[in-house]
């Protein structure tokens, strides 16, 4: 039989990490709580659990509230609320919460001490910001992008004066943060590093790839994909990567929420054919151009999005979005497969955010 994370919930409420040992299926979802905004509570706070972050933030947003935010925010107020009824995470303590939106990065972390000597650092992936996803097509050609720099720098800082064993993880760009983070943290704290995971994240440039940084944390390194896969195919990744299945069709997968488990583990699954030839075919447009014609790219296409006024893509309607559509087909310093891609991935998640704007 097959389960969700919310059943694996339900089944291992009672069991504290000394009890049942952290699994791959907790990676998720501790990486999903970075998403959820702390923000106010931190302001008076230095660490609250799962069980008060839960409650503090509920008793403060309403549900219309959350219902409003993107999927991956939605769900992951919706997580917390079920992790914070249970034995095994409702007394985890969180800190030193950071979530930074300005001209040039969108970038959030949020540790979490499992109470038995063992740390999971966990990174927020891409939100409703354009700017964030502008970082993310960044990533093709700028290493590194503020974000990675605010990671290695979160690493660096939180750990300082500690000595526990550290899990890092995140999803979506979390997991680039997550894997960047590792690779390049000081020594000290390097050593201390059992797990590094990528839920469906991005991967790295050639050159990092290629890196003796990344040779030596590849032991270390678990990279989780749906079988309907866009992010976590995007840049360079080795093909170990651990493909589960979902109950989502389509890019819809990419929500961490619909993948299967059967008790601790993820079931397994094999790519689409719709995956497998995305991965091929944006291999092939990176390839085709240097950092410079990849800048020139980006930079034209989130132009659009900044003549448009538009910050949050939660602003996107159906109206400025047919412009956005009108503006890149006219586009005229990039060539039509490019104009292409481009435009399939805007509808992409377009798609993404709308459609997933009735589901609870």
């Amino acid at each position: 039989m097959e389960y969700s994370i919310q059943d694996y919930l339900k089944y291992y409420k009672d069991y504290d990490f000394n009890e049942e040992p952290f699994n791959d299926v907790d990676n998720v979802l501790l990486s999903l709580i970075s998403y959820v905004n702390l923000s106010k509570i931190f302001k008076n706070k230095t660490h609250v659990t799962i069980k008060e972050a839960s409650d503090l933030f509920w008793s403060s947003t309403t549900e219309k509230e959350v219902n409003e935010e993107i999927r991956a925010v939605r769900k992951a107020s919706y997580l917390i609320r079920e992790m914070a009824k249970t034995k095994r995470f409702k007394n985890l303590k969180l800190y030193n919460y950071q979530y930074i939106v300005d001209s040039e990065t969108q970038f959030g972390a949020v540790t979490i001490d499992l109470l038995n000597n063992m740390i999971y650092v966990s990174y927020r992936g891409t939100d409703n910001y354009v700017v964030g996803w502008k970082e993310d097509f960044q990533m093709s050609y700028i290493f590194p992008v503020k974000a990675q720099r605010l990671a290695i720098k979160y690493m660096n800082s939180t750990f300082k004066f500690r000595n526990h064993k550290i899990i890092v993880g995140g999803h979506s760009k979390g997991g680039n943060l997550a894997l960047v983070a590792s690779m390049y943290c000081k020594h000290y704290i390097k050593k201390r590093i059992t797990k590094v995971y990528s839920n469906d994240g991005l991967g790295l440039r050639q050159k990092e790839f290629n890196s003796s940084e990344y040779k030596k944390i590849i032991p270390k390194f678990k990279h989780i994909i749906p079988r309907n896969s866009l992010v976590g195919i995007l840049l360079n990744h080795d093909d170990k990567y651990y493909i589960t299945d979902s109950s989502a069709r389509g890019l819809l997968q990419h929500d961490a929420t619909t993948w299967r488990c059967y008790g601790s583990h993820f079931i397994k699954a094999d790519l689409t054919k719709a995956t497998k030839k995305r991965e091929t075919s944006l291999y092939k447009w990176l390839d085709n151009y240097d950092d410079v014609h990849k800048e020139k790219i980006v930079e034209s296409f989130f132009s659009i999005f900044a003549i448009n006024n538009i910050t949050d893509l939660k602003e996107l309607k159906i109206s400025n979005f047919l412009q956005i559509i009108k503006s890149i087909s006219n586009l005229r310093n990039v060539d039509a497969q490019t104009r292409k891609i481009i435009i399939d991935t805007i509808k992409d998640l377009y798609s993404q955010f709308r459609n997933s704007k009735s589901e609870q």
